[in-house]
């Protein structure tokens, strides 16, 4: 910051010297050269001065400021000694810019006439006030130019955030005035990696240590003579805890980094239909699970997307899973076109979710209400990893109103995909 003070209070100073002493001789005669008006006037007063012996008096009725002196009083250089002797006019110039026309009067007086430096007038003011302005900004905007392109540079990199938690490297000259800054950049970027990186491994950990002391309480509940409510109980809540350590240690791989995608053409009809059929028997109990064409004119059978068909499945069968878990007994499957989408729509007709919460479902372990809780299955996580594979694939997946009364999750794919690396 000091260095970015100092450098800025030099570079004004600089200019603001620069244009003065640039712009005001061309705007305002203040110097002390040669004026051909006022050695005019001191040719004037000379000639009069040698016709008549009257100048005091001819200054005095003009008005013009004069005074009396002798010679002896002033310390004369020796070429202006000779100048005077010679009863020529010795101009002199003062700071202020005003003229001193000197005129020997005889041998023991002389006198001063003041010849006041012209005002300039309002338009010069007006122009000379214009162009110091704008040359002052121009000059300003030529510091400020490369700082402008490093902050926006800055700017770009923290807009960007790495899937590990991290920021891509900012490179900045050593010269710049934004260096420490990219410096500071760069070392919070890599402890945040690290520290996000530490509590993946940890995350990872902890739930992979779970499978061992829940594989032996589910071996002493199953050794029970007796299978009572209690044992039962206890049961379920054995598989839920083994449920909600697979989606952990699901997430936790997914989350940790992207995976190098292997991109193919996927027709979306036939990827629907298929996974449809994979949908396990004990969701589809008392739910009915159909794709329905659009009705749009528009053959689904000629519609493919770029895409990675391991993780689009993942991602398909979650949202399916997750729509056969909170339905009644309907669930619709379609394929709409937008202009560079294309997008499946997943609808139920279930409680749906409030519109105040529908961003927030796709957080890891949210759960938006009572309608859509742990007893119906799930640690919260599918959501959650379905946002994250369309990012990767640089797409979007969002909730809607159903059709059907309940909540209708979209996939929007792009058509052209570039998936981020």
């Amino acid at each position: 910051m000091t260095r970015l003070f100092l450098s800025l209070y030099v570079f004004l100073a600089i200019a603001l010297i620069g244009l003065s002493a640039v712009l005001e001789p061309l705007f305002f005669d203040d110097t002390q050269s040669s004026n051909p008006q006022i050695e005019t006037i001191a040719e004037i007063l000379s000639t009069h001065q040698t016709q008549t012996d009257d100048l005091p008096s001819l200054l005095t009725v003009s008005g013009t400021p004069y005074h009396i002196f002798n010679i002896d009083d002033i310390a004369w250089r020796e070429e202006d000694n000779k100048i005077l002797a010679q009863r020529k006019p010795l101009i002199l110039y003062e700071e202020e810019g005003n003229a001193l026309i000197y005129l020997q009067l005889n041998t023991t007086q002389i006198i001063e006439v003041e010849i006041a430096r012209a005002v300039p007038k309002q338009g010069t003011l007006l122009i000379y006030s214009a162009v110091f302005y704008l040359l002052l900004g121009l000059i300003i905007f030529i510091w400020v130019r490369p700082l402008w392109k490093d902050l926006d540079y800055l700017k770009s990199i923290a807009e960007n955030v790495q899937p590990d938690g991290s920021l891509a490297k900012a490179e900045v000259s050593k010269n710049s005035l934004i260096f420490s800054i990219a410096s500071a950049i760069n070392s919070m970027s890599e402890k945040v990696r690290l520290l996000i990186r530490s509590q993946q491994e940890l995350t990872g950990a902890v739930a992979h240590e779970f499978r061992t002391p829940l594989a032996r309480l589910k071996f002493a509940l199953a050794l029970q003579s007796e299978q009572g409510p209690q044992t039962l109980a206890m049961q379920d809540d054995v598989k839920e805890l083994e449920k909600l350590v697979e989606e952990m240690l699901g997430y936790t791989s997914i989350d940790a980094q992207v995976p190098e995608m292997n991109i193919t053409d996927i027709p979306l009809q036939q990827l629907c239909e298929t996974r449809i059929a994979h949908i396990p028997e004990s969701m589809k109990s008392n739910t009915s699970v159909q794709f329905q064409p659009s009705t749009k004119e528009v053959s689904e059978h000629s519609i493919t997307i770029s895409a990675d068909s391991h993780f689009i499945e993942r991602a398909l069968d979650n949202l399916l899973l997750n729509a056969c878990r909170h339905a009644h007994s309907r669930v619709i499957v379609q394929i709409k076109e937008e202009k560079d989408h294309y997008q499946i729509h997943v609808e139920d007709d279930g409680e749906g979710v409030d519109i105040t919460l529908r961003e927030k479902v796709f957080e890891p372990f949210y759960r938006p209400d009572q309608s859509r809780n742990r007893h119906r299955g799930g640690a919260g996580l599918g959501l959650a990893i379905v946002k994250r594979i369309m990012e990767w694939h640089k797409g979007a997946c969002f909730v809607a109103s159903s059709s059907l009364g309940g909540a209708c999750f979209v996939l929007s794919l792009p058509k052209r995909v570039t998936t981020a690396r």
